[in-house]
């Protein structure tokens, strides 16, 4: 299949939000994993260097998430931790969904003998769905839709991000699939469509970034349907799309305007201790 590459950037994006100022949305879609390559190096760019994965925040740069650091135990047909990527990895976000949890695709080193590609799930994605980056992909169980929190990392504390873009496995319909992104009020800012490719183990990129950080949650709504036994977008069904999410990449973690409060008092009072134990 020849390549198909789609990348556009815009400053404000028509719909039913309001653009904020200084936004800048990147996208693209291909049958290679090739063809997403510049697009996500320039949202890279946008949001600055990767910052370690620290329970702490940098105020600017960015983190991702490739789930390809996760051990076996932690794949399907295990569920995976919404609050991993924070607790555990800590990365400044908590991942839930409305379905009936969130799994990770299985990995050849595992020594597990589940099949890759949630081919445990459904025997065609061994071929319909392939991961951008490692051997690792995530979708949620019982639901298309994933919600991700952004909070200072290791801590429990809101945050806001500056953007977030994710990558997508075998979108193959333009419209159900989106991120739509809000402010710490639940204002929708932004509702992206991602681009979509037809055909086996293709793959999308879209991410959006803004001038400073006002994204305090993002939703993801992947496909028509989520991984079951029986749908495959594979077998040419136009009502019917199965996808899933690789790497995220996203705005370092900073308080929210009270957080930053709480972050200063925490710093204040912890000077005050080290200078009575001197």
């Amino acid at each position: 299949m020849q390549a198909k590459s789609l990348m556009f950037v815009a400053v404000g994006v028509l719909g039913l939000v309001a653009p904020v100022a200084g936004q800048i949305t990147r996208s693209t879609t291909g049958a290679f994993r090739a063809d997403l390559a510049g697009a996500i190096g320039l949202f890279r760019a946008d949001l600055g260097p990767l910052n370690p994965y620290l329970p702490r925040s940098f105020l600017t740069g960015r983190r991702e998430i490739d789930w390809d650091d996760l051990p076996a135990t932690l794949a399907t047909p295990n569920l995976l931790s919404g609050t991993h990527y924070n607790a555990v990895s800590p990365r400044g976000v908590v991942l839930s969904t409305p379905g009936t949890g969130l799994l990770v695709s299985a990995a050849i080193g595992d020594g597990t003998g589940v099949a890759v590609n949630f081919g445990d799930v459904n025997p065609a994605y061994l071929t319909g769905l392939m991961p951008y980056s490692g051997e690792r992909m995530m979708a949620a169980q019982g639901s298309v839709r994933t919600t991700i929190d952004f909070v200072i990392p290791g801590t429990t504390l809101p945050a806001l991000s500056r953007g977030f873009g994710a990558v997508f496995a075998d979108v193959d319909e333009f419209g159900p699939t989106r991120v739509q992104y809000f402010d710490a009020s639940g204002f929708m800012l932004l509702d992206l469509p991602v681009p979509a490719t037809r055909g086996e183990a293709t793959y999308s990129f879209v991410g959006a970034s803004f001038a400073s950080p006002v994204v305090a949650s993002v939703r993801i709504l992947a496909g028509t349907v989520p991984l079951n036994a029986t749908s495959s977008s594979v077998f040419g069904l136009p009502t019917v799309d199965v996808v899933a999410i690789d790497d995220l990449i996203f705005g370092e973690p900073v308080p929210t305007p009270s957080g930053a409060v709480l972050v200063a008092i925490a710093a204040s009072i912890l000077g005050r201790r080290r200078t009575r134990r001197v």
